[in-house]
């Protein structure tokens, strides 16, 4: 399952380049960020969170780290339901707000590996991070 974190850092970061979605207070709807391809989702929870932090770009931009145990539960199902589909298009969503749109999904990526998220302001980067952590 250990793949180059450097695929899905990128993965991840392109994906939410651009993307103008407006945060919404997802306090309401507190699902746990979920990780979807075509066919199947995985809901990532603070149960199966190691780790969830804010941290900045090189630009200054929010964006959000994050790994997961590694557990059968956790990372091998996440690997199972998502992050092994080459080929696909991976899509990260958190509430309401849309974080990744389309990313290809260009090799298997290890979820147990830290990955970068990046978010629209301070504000959504919090409330994830709190809600995971």
């Amino acid at each position: 399952m250990k793949k180059p974190l450097a695929a899905m850092s990128l993965a991840l970061l392109a994906g939410c380049a651009g993307e103008g979605a407006h945060y919404q207070n997802s306090h309401q709807a507190q699902q746990g960020l979920v990780f979807s391809v075509s066919d199947a989702s995985y809901t990532l929870t603070p149960e199966c969170t190691r780790s969830a932090e804010v941290d900045y770009d090189e630009a200054g931009r929010p964006m959000v780290v994050v790994s997961m145990k590694r557990s059968p539960e956790c990372s091998e199902k996440a690997f199972e339901t998502v992050f092994s589909k080459v080929g696909q298009h991976l899509n990260i969503e958190y509430g309401e707000q849309v974080l990744v749109q389309g990313s290809p999904i260009v090799s298997p990526m290890d979820p147990t590996s830290p990955f970068w998220t990046g978010v629209e302001d301070d504000a959504l980067a919090r409330d994830i991070s709190n809600y995971l952590d």
